[in-house]
Formats: structure tokens, C-alpha cells, sequence
């Protein structure tokens, strides 16, 4: 029975711990920008869908025999092309992710000592990447720890900052047409549907806990954010426009209002929280090069780090965007087209699965229908704001 929970308890750290991570501390801004309840009331609503999603790839991972990722899942029920189109827009999540891990990063680093953000995003880069090349695989015990800190920071905040919560912050109402300003990024902060199919692997003995580690797993983000996202605006409030542009980070931000012992620990929680995500998702986009297409180590290593510096560089002297900007884009974008794609796989998987799962979601066309139109729209927005705005 103790191993059996502690397996549990393993898999809901897997999904939490995919989940958590930059997109928090981009939350309360958008909240703040949308108005308190809009942006509290699409934190909720993405939650939910992300959940039902969540639930729809946990579904699709165990009516297939063997272990597969999102691209093998992809492939065998919505052909090469889904494969392709999963491939494409996973590896363009994963640069954008790790662009703003560097941005997060340095502009953290930069609110404790001071010290130049752009360089301390460097240093970042080169520690990170030292990890990965070293091969140094087991974060994810430091992920877990790291997470649960996180969560302990988030409760710590209101605690020690109670005086400097003003309930006239959050007093926004709720405005329709606002709601696709919060979108991208909370959507962004909910993307650990990846993580599904190692979740799966972790109860591989005892399958029939997937389904409740997965709404775990789900609805513990959805808590954390919901309560963070109050926290931050009930504390700074219109605060935020008065910070400069790179400083609406979270924890970067606070590190204005709130006394200075709780912002080094937000900000070294973050950046800690930033770094066991970097170096998971280039291990990923390393081992996709590696086995899915075949190159060489030198090949892997350049497309995997090259790229993103080069872009985050670029941006540096060039200001074309910001971390903001950053996770909207991969929010929206990526996060849109995976969604899409599981509800397509679940329709699949439940006419041409290998075996019968140990949960099954009833498949809704109203609500599978509904979810596809809000994925595909925030997709359509966000290029419009690309190419238009």
C-alpha cells in the first residue's frame, strides 16, 4: 500500500511539476491588464479545459499498447502528417519556452543583486546547458522539491505581506471582450499535457490511479494560480503600470512592494523553478533530434542551444518582444494546436484503440466542439496580433 501511494504521489509531481513553471509569473499582469475577474474567470475556465484535455490524453495513453510520446500518439491515430504537424509545433513551443526561461531568468537574478539582466540570462544559458551536455538526467526529484517550494512561496507571500493586500485591487469586474488578453499566457502556464504519457509510465502497475493522479495533477496549478494571481494584484494592483516593461514579472515585480527577504525568495524560487524546466525541455528537444530525426550529437546540440540564443540575442539589442509576448505566442499557438490535436486523438483512439482503458470520458460533440472552436480562435487572435497589430 506505501508503494502503491508513493507511486501515486509520483505521477501527480510529474504532471504538476511539467505544469508549474514559467507561465505563473506571467499571470497576475495579464490578470491585472484584463480586469481582476475576467482574468480570474479565464484562469478557471482554462483550468477546467485543460483538464477535460488532460483527462482526453490520459484516455488516449491507455487504450494503446506500449509507451509512446505526444508524436507517437499523434502518428498512430492521425497518421505521418498529425506526426509532422505535432513535431513542428512542440519543437517551436519548446524554443519559445526556453527564450523566456533566459528572459525570466536573468530579469530574477537581476531583481536580487541588481546586476545586468541580459548577462545574468547568459550565465544562465551557459550553467543550464553545461548540465544538459554533462548529461545529468535526474531533475526530477529537484523538480519535485523545487515545485513544492514554489507552492510554499506562493502560501509564504500573503502570510508576510497581508498588510500590503488591498482588497480596492481587485476590484475589476468581468468584460467579455477582454478575455483573450489573459489567454495565451494562462494557457502557456497549463501546458503539461506532455507529461501525460510518462505519468502513465510512472502507475504503469497501477493504471487504474490514472485518472485521479491526472485531476490531481490538474487541479493543484489551477489552485496555486488562482490563489497567486489574487496575491500579486491584490498587492500591486495598477502598480504594474508604473514598472518598466521587464519588470511585470511576478516576482520581479513584488520585489517593489513587498518587504525585501519575501522577493529574493520568490525570485530565487523562480529562478530555480525556471532552470529544472530548461534543462527538461532541452533534454527533450535534444533527444527528438537524436532519435526522431536521426542527427548526429554535434547536429542535436547545435539546433538545440544555437537557436534559441541566437533568437534571445537578437531580441536583446533588437526589442522585439518580451517575456510577456513570448508566452502568449507559445500559449496560444502551441498550446492551441496540441489541444486540438488530443481531442482529435481521443475521437480516435476510442474507435481504433488496442485495448480497453481503465477510465473512459464520454466523448461530447458540444463540448469537444466548443473546446476546438476556443483553441482554434485564441490560435487565429494571436496571429492577428502578429501580423496586424
Amino acid at each position: 500500500m506505501k508503494k502503491r501511494g508513493s507511486f501515486f504521489l509520483q505521477a501527480i509531481a510529474i504532471l504538476v511539476g511539467a505544469t508549474i513553471g514559467a507561465g505563473v509569473l506571467g499571470i497576475p499582469r495579464v490578470v491585472q491588464q484584463a480586469g481582476f475577474w475576467t482574468g480570474m474567470a479565464v484562469i478557471a475556465a482554462l483550468g477546467i479545459t485543460t483538464l477535460i484535455i488532460n483527462l482526453y490524453m490520459g484516455e488516449v495513453a491507455l487504450r494503446t499498447n506500449g509507451n509512446h510520446q505526444i508524436t507517437g500518439y499523434a502518428e498512430k491515430y492521425t497518421g505521418k502528417p498529425g506526426k509532422q504537424i505535432a513535431t513542428i509545433f512542440m519543437i517551436f513551443g519548446t524554443y519559445g519556452a526556453l527564450i523566456a526561461y533566459m528572459m525570466g531568468a536573468g530579469e530574477s537574478a537581476s531583481a536580487i543583486t541588481k546586476g545586468n539582466p541580459f548577462q545574468y540570462s547568459i550565465i544562465f544559458f551557459i550553467a543550464a546547458s553545461f548540465i544538459v551536455l554533462r548529461g545529468i538526467r535526474s531533475v526530477g526529484k529537484a523538480e519535485l522539491a523545487i515545485t513544492t517550494l514554489l507552492i510554499a512561496v506562493v502560501i509564504l507571500i500573503p502570510i508576510f505581506s497581508a498588510d500590503h493586500i488591498w482588497a480596492s485591487n481587485m476590484n475589476g469586474g468581468f468584460d467579455i471582450t477582454r478575455i483573450m488578453i489573459p489567454y495565451g499566457v494562462v494557457l502557456f502556464a497549463f501546458m503539461g499535457t506532455p507529461a501525460i504519457p510518462e505519468l502513465k509510465q510512472a502507475l504503469i502497475k497501477e493504471r487504474k490511479l490514472v485518472r485521479n493522479a491526472i485531476i490531481t495533477g490538474t487541479m493543484i496549478p489551477l489552485i496555486v494560480y488562482l490563489l497567486f494571481a489574487a496575491v500579486v494584484v491584490g498587492i500591486i494592483g495598477k502598480g504594474f503600470e508604473t514598472l518598466p516593461e521587464n519588470h511585470t514579472i511576478a516576482t520581479v515585480a513584488l520585489s517593489w512592494f513587498v518587504r525585501p527577504e519575501i522577493a529574493i525568495l520568490a525570485n530565487i524560487f523562480a529562478i530555480l523553478t525556471m532552470s529544472t524546466s530548461f534543462i527538461a525541455l532541452s533534454f527533450a528537444l535534444l533527444e527528438t533530434y537524436k532519435y526522431d530525426y536521426k542527427l548526429d550529437k554535434k547536429a542535436s546540440v547545435l539546433l538545440t542551444f544555437t537557436v534559441p540564443l541566437a533568437i534571445f540575442i537578437f531580441d536583446a539589442f533588437m526589442d522585439v518582444t518580451n517575456f510577456l509576448n513570448i508566452l502568449a505566442i507559445v500559449g496560444s499557438i502551441t498550446g492551441g494546436i496540441i489541444g486540438v490535436m488530443v481531442v482529435v486523438m481521443h475521437h480516435q483512439a476510442k474507435r481504433h484503440g488496442d485495448r480497453k482503458p481503465e477510465f473512459s470520458i464520454k466523448s461530447s460533440f458540444l463540448i469537444n466542439a466548443a473546446i476546438v472552436l476556443a483553441f482554434v480562435a485564441g490560435i487565429i487572435n494571436e496571429l492577428w496580433l502578429i501580423f496586424f497589430s
